[in-house]
């Protein structure tokens, strides 16, 4: 996701936190209609999050196998024209013997490239099996079916590029239209039957588009076991010395460092807890954190 991507989404979690916090969630079920935009919320961010997904792979695997696929190939070339080749320059045929004398260097290049080079190789074997008796039918099917198995995984990575853009990168911007509209219908039904109260003054902040720029960014929402708002928490990351009070319940860390983490959530009147997370790159990554009371 861009900054513009994550904004939207963050904007779009603390408003579905918000609607299952104790403090607010009796008073918005009240609310007719409430409960299917509720559905519509959790159903695009849903689909943001699979989407989201589609863009953080890679192709690594597909060109992974598209490579050994290809040094099986010309590795079963050399192989064979190597042979060929000896026999090609004790029969004296220097039409065969320049076809066959090729380095493996030789199936460089583009894909289309190296299928070229490799079917010309083995066509030239293929069609003087009758001249070398080095070589049989078998080995003859053997680097076609090598040359297949490459040309089959050639055009591999195009594809995943062009599906990861279909079903992940083309598909945010229409999401987030969606998200703005259950997030506005929400703020708009809050207002109408609760106006000009807290709660309603707390949905406005809640939802605001926040954009903090491409951070690793922690965003810790802390409640009692009950699960009321937690104020006055501190939040620490315990690999730095990185901290953030708790603005209401929310304590946020930027530029938290990449991979998993250890952070400690503490509040007057709580037991402080240690817990684990995994920081994502250019992403907020929001946890909620319910703290035990002192007894």
């Amino acid at each position: 996701m861009n900054e513009d991507d994550q904004a939207h989404y963050d904007s779009g979690k603390r408003v579905q936190i918000f609607g299952k916090s104790e403090a607010y969630k009796t008073a918005l079920n009240t609310i007719p209609d409430y409960p299917s935009w509720e559905v519509k919320l959790s159903a695009v961010l849903l689909a943001i999050e699979v989407a989201a997904k589609t863009q953080q792979k890679d192709n690594t695997g597909i060109a992974g196998d598209k490579t050994d696929l290809a040094s099986i190939m010309i590795a079963s070339l050399m192989k064979y024209s190597l042979r060929a080749k000896t026999e090609a320059k004790g029969l004296k045929n220097k039409l065969l013997l320049d076809g066959l004398s090729h380095p493996d260097t030789y199936y460089r290049g583009s894909a289309d490239i190296i299928m070229s080079r490799a079917n010309a190789v083995k066509d030239l074997m293929k069609n003087n099996l009758t001249l070398l008796s080095v070589l049989d039918a078998l080995q003859i099917t053997e680097m076609e079916t090598n040359i297949l198995n490459f040309n089959g995984s050639k055009d591999l990575p195009t594809s995943f590029a062009k599906e990861k853009k279909s079903t992940g990168t083309d598909l945010m911007e229409p999401l987030k239209l969606k998200l703005d509209d259950a997030i506005e219908s929400i703020g708009d039904l809050v207002h109408s039957y609760f106006p000009e109260t807290v709660m309603a003054s707390n949905f406005d902040l809640t939802s605001k588009l926040i954009k903090h720029g491409r951070h690793n960014i922690l965003e810790v929402h802390l409640f009692d076991e009950a699960g009321k708002p937690i104020t006055g928490g501190v939040v620490q990351d315990e690999n730095s010395d990185k901290m953030a009070n708790a603005d209401d319940n929310v304590a946020t860390i930027v530029s938290v460092k990449t991979g998993k983490g250890s952070f400690k959530a503490e509040a007057p009147g709580f037991v402080a807890q240690i817990f684990p997370v995994r920081i994502v790159r250019s992403t907020t990554t929001i946890v909620v954190v319910k703290l035990k009371r002192i007894n």
